[in-house]
């Protein structure tokens, strides 16, 4: 059975790789993108709130404001430590930015 050819990683570390970039520039890149994202609350990039969210998704998939299709969760109480189903609202991300705008407009005032 034939092997592929090895390449040189793509995140230029050179290494021999058989396609894309080593495990090693892959976790560099992707913390790089994780510091992109600057404020945001590291809870929202763990494996117990994307479940979380998935499930509160697939048992409300409609946006609980306007009726379109449901793509983000939000925290009534806008406390991430607060995760009880009831506090979740399923939210379009037309409705969750226009929610969040008004929130940052009110923290201005």
């Amino acid at each position: 059975m034939p092997t592929a050819c090895l390449k040189l990683c793509s995140g230029g570390c050179g290494a021999k790789v058989q396609r894309g970039r080593c495990d090693k520039c892959r976790g560099q890149q992707q913390r790089a993108a994780d510091a992109k994202r600057g404020g945001t609350n590291p809870f929202y990039w763990s494996t117990h709130w994307r479940k979380l969210r998935r499930m509160k998704l697939n048992q409300t998939p409609l946006c609980e404001r306007c009726e379109g299709v449901a793509t983000e969760v939000h925290h009534r109480d806008s406390n991430p430590d607060n995760n009880l189903m009831d506090n979740l609202e399923a939210l379009c991300k037309s409705c969750h930015s226009r929610h969040t705008m008004s929130e940052t407009n009110e923290k201005r005032r």
